[in-house]
């Protein structure tokens, strides 16, 4: 089952575009209508299985970026499963991938799930969903859903006005549904969503009694974890966020059953205006 050898990449010299999508030779089957990658991690034996985590991609599908999300969770301990999303799905008529709807995405994360734990190195009992970007509420959608959903983790993601109104049922519904912890991390500078933004989600998380840890970090914009993109990529926040997440992971065994907990983390300008936040690339 493990797609342990490297992905192919473009001639010598030539790096993989950061918006180039996996091609269908590069991914691994999980069924007749689903593929994606799977990345293992190298002690995980059917004695010692490995947690399993779901990486969503950002709006740009199955890119490089997230094989490298996927390689260094694998390295960290965890089974990372990446399901292609938009197979079959070509960029709309502005140039970007459309927005699915929430069957669609809840049946790329079971199938993912199911091939998972079909190896014996996997435990999908304890899963988590890594959603960033466009991809920020997947996790959310899961955990309404699937009993397994252990942690939620949203990376600039999630907070976006467009999640009120874009689901088959109310935004707050979905919240209220589940209830894995979750790790939110956002940028103040972000284009996409507002310091208000978040705090309406903070605010959603809270009435449903949902465990959260939400940081506002300040000064970055979206898509800071993103090396492949040099305008947004910020190697010292990058480091740091890769540590929160981590430590995230590294708790939830020990979280004791039915508590509640909120921690909520920012540094933000006293002039902070919204509007001042721009696109980078």
């Amino acid at each position: 089952m493990c797609d342990a050898s490297p992905l192919r990449r473009p001639p010598t010299g030539t790096a993989r575009g950061p918006k180039e999508r996996l091609g269908a030779d590069e991914l691994t089957e999980f069924s007749a209508d689903s593929a994606g990658i799977v990345r293992l991690p190298d002690n995980a034996t059917p004695q010692r299985p490995a947690p399993v985590i779901v990486v969503a991609p950002e709006r740009y599908g199955l890119v490089q970026h997230t094989v490298d999300v996927a390689d260094r969770f694998a390295a960290a301990g965890w089974a990372a499963v990446s399901p292609d999303f938009y197979a079959g799905i070509t960029d709309d008529e502005a140039g970007r991938l459309p927005e699915l709807p929430d069957d669609s995405v809840l049946g790329s994360i079971t199938g993912a799930v199911r091939f998972a734990a079909a190896d014996e190195r996997c435990d999908a009992t304890r899963l988590v969903v890594f959603g960033v970007c466009r991809s920020g509420s997947w996790g959310l959608l899961a955990d309404a859903e699937l009993p397994d959903v252990t942690g939620v983790i949203m990376l600039y993601g999630g907070a976006q006005p467009k999640e009120y109104v874009q689901h088959a049922r109310p935004y707050q519904e979905i919240i209220e549904a589940g209830s894995a912890p979750v790790l939110g991390i956002f940028g103040e500078a972000d284009h996409t969503m507002s310091l208000d933004d978040v705090a309406r989600l903070r605010a959603g998380f809270e009435q449903a009694r949902r465990s959260y840890d939400i940081t506002i970090e300040p000064g970055l914009p979206h898509g800071w974890l993103n090396d492949t993109m040099p305008g947004r990529f910020q190697l010292d926040a990058a480091e740091r966020t890769w540590s929160q997440l981590l430590a995230f992971l590294d708790r939830l065994p020990d979280r004791p059953a039915g508590e509640i907990e909120w921690s909520f983390r920012a540094r933000v300008s006293p002039d902070y205006d919204f509007s001042r936040n721009v696109r980078h690339e």
